[in-house]
């Protein structure tokens, strides 16, 4: 019994985790996306901050695309450069 709550419990914080850094990795899209735009720093923070949960899941595919053609795949190098650019999570 006491493993199937250790597994459960297992399951559910790396289901938390892949949530949190997936709305991580759009929010760092969209602050890319509004910095290219011509926003600036704190105007694209403030953008990015809106994104929820559930916007971050339809922006899912498209933050996928922009990362695999200028990223190779690679969303933390997007997330890191995000950041050396001013993007604040």
């Amino acid at each position: 019994m006491e493993s199937i709550v250790v597994i459960v419990m297992a399951a559910i914080g790396l289901f938390i985790f892949s949530m949190n850094r997936g709305k991580k990795a759009v929010r760092a899209y969209v602050y890319l996306a509004a910095r290219n735009d011509g926003a600036s720093e704190q105007d694209a923070n403030d953008i990015a901050l809106r994104i929820d949960t559930h916007r971050a899941g339809q922006l899912n595919g498209t933050m996928r695309e922009f990362v695999k053609r200028c990223y190779g795949g690679q969303q933390l190098a997007m997330i890191s450069d995000a950041r050396l650019d001013g993007f604040r999570e």
